[in-house]
Formats: C-alpha cells, sequence, structure tokens
C-alpha cells in the first residue's frame, strides 16, 4: 500500500510540474508576443541582451520539460499525455524569440555600419580641413 501510495505522489508530483511548465509557458509566449506589438525604436538595438536572456530562459525550459518527460515512471504513469499540449507551446515560441534576436542583431549590424560610416566621414573631413 506505501508503494502504491509513493507512485501516486510521484505522479501527482510530475503533473504538477507539467502543470506549472503549462502556466510557464503560457506567460512566456504572452510576453513575447506583447513584445512584437511594441513601436520598432532604435531602442531595440538596445534590447538585445534581454532577448538572449529570455532565449536562454526558454531554452532552459525546453530541457526542463523534455527532462521531465524522459523519465521512465513518468512514461509508465501516462504523463506523457501532457507533453503534447506543451511542446506546440514550446515549438511556437521558438519562432518569435528567434525573430527578436535577429532583429536586434540586423539593428547592431546596421549601426556599427553607420558608425564606420562617420568615422570614414569624419576621416574625410579632417584630412580636407588639413589640405586646405
Amino acid at each position: 500500500m506505501e508503494a502504491t501510495s509513493e507512485i501516486l505522489e510521484f505522479a501527482n508530483s510530475q503533473l504538477l510540474e507539467f502543470r506549472y511548465y503549462d502556466q510557464v509557458l503560457d506567460a512566456e509566449l504572452s510576453a513575447v508576443h506583447d513584445e512584437m506589438q511594441t513601436r520598432r525604436t532604435a531602442t531595440r538595438l538596445f534590447r538585445s541582451y534581454r532577448y538572449r536572456k529570455t532565449a536562454r530562459r526558454r531554452n532552459a525550459l525546453y530541457l526542463d520539460i523534455s527532462e521531465l518527460t524522459e523519465k521512465s515512471a513518468a512514461q509508465k504513469l501516462g504523463l506523457n499525455e501532457w507533453k503534447p499540449l506543451v511542446n506546440p507551446k514550446l515549438q511556437s515560441s521558438e519562432v518569435p524569440y528567434r525573430s527578436l534576436i535577429d532583429e536586434a542583431s540586423t539593428l547592431q549590424m546596421q549601426f556599427m555600419e553607420l558608425a564606420v560610416v562617420l568615422i570614414l566621414v569624419f576621416e574625410l573631413f579632417m584630412s580636407i580641413r588639413k589640405g586646405s
């Protein structure tokens, strides 16, 4: 009887973990949706670090959920029924996160290109000024 109660307790804890991750993923998807709806301004250039942090957090969630679903006891107890509910959310979060990171990287590259052009213009101006 004690073994049965331990198995049920384990199953409940696994189920609670899946429910927790389901709620966390809902919140993450909502946050990334809100982030993508904000105005596209130069301030996004400075948001790239936050995007990377968010992407790392998402990847950590993916690893946690993968580990949870691969536990043999969880598979035997039928807890994998939650996996199809959670995995699409993980996969759908990949596209917006990647998009935000790519956008921030593009802005950084554009900023660097602009800085190089400004330096070249400044150098040209200084050489013309010296020549006069």
